[in-house]
C-alpha cells in the first residue's frame, strides 16, 4: 500500500511544477497590465503627456524584446533551477522600485527594466516541460498551455 502512495505523490510532482509555473506566468501578465490599466491616474499624478506615455509604452516592448532573446539564451546555457528564481526576482524587485518612481525619467527606467525582466519569464518556465521528462511528448502541449 505504502508503494502506491509513493507513485502518486511522483506522479502528481510534474502537474505541481506546472501549477507553480502557471501562477508565476498569471503574475507576470497582471505586473504587464498594470500601467496599462492605470494610466491615466498615472499620467495624472506624474503629468504625463501622451507622447511621453507612448514612450514609456514603447521601452517597455523593446526590452521586453530584447529580454526575450536574451532570457532565451540563457535558458539554454543556464540551470532553469537558478535562473527562474532569478528573474522573479529581478522583474518582482523592479516592479517595487517602479510605484517609487516620481516622474518620467525615473519611470521609463523602472519600465524598461521592468519590460526586460518580464520577458524572463516564458522561456525558464516551459523549459522543464520539456528538458526534465516530466510529460512524455502527447502531454507536453497541454502542460505547456
Amino acid at each position: 500500500m505504502r508503494e502506491q502512495g509513493v507513485e502518486i505523490v511522483v506522479a502528481a510532482r510534474p502537474w505541481a511544477v506546472c501549477g507553480i509555473l502557471l501562477l508565476a506566468t498569471m503574475l507576470n501578465y497582471m505586473d504587464r497590465m498594470t500601467l496599462n490599466s492605470l494610466s491615466t491616474r498615472i499620467t495624472n499624478e506624474l503629468r504625463l503627456s501622451n507622447e511621453q506615455y507612448g514612450e514609456l509604452e514603447l521601452a517597455f516592448g523593446m526590452a521586453f524584446a530584447v529580454g526575450s532573446l536574451c532570457f532565451g539564451m540563457l535558458a539554454d546555457r543556464l540551470a532553469i533551477r537558478w535562473l527562474y528564481p532569478a528573474v522573479v526576482i529581478a522583474w518582482s524587485t523592479t516592479g517595487l522600485l517602479t510605484s517609487l518612481a516620481d516622474g518620467f525619467g525615473s519611470l521609463l527606467i523602472c519600465r524598461t527594466l521592468l519590460g526586460f525582466f518580464e520577458a524572463g519569464d516564458l522561456p525558464p518556465s516551459a523549459a522543464p516541460i520539456s528538458k526534465l521528462g516530466y510529460h512524455p511528448p502527447p502531454d507536453q502541449s497541454c502542460a505547456v498551455a
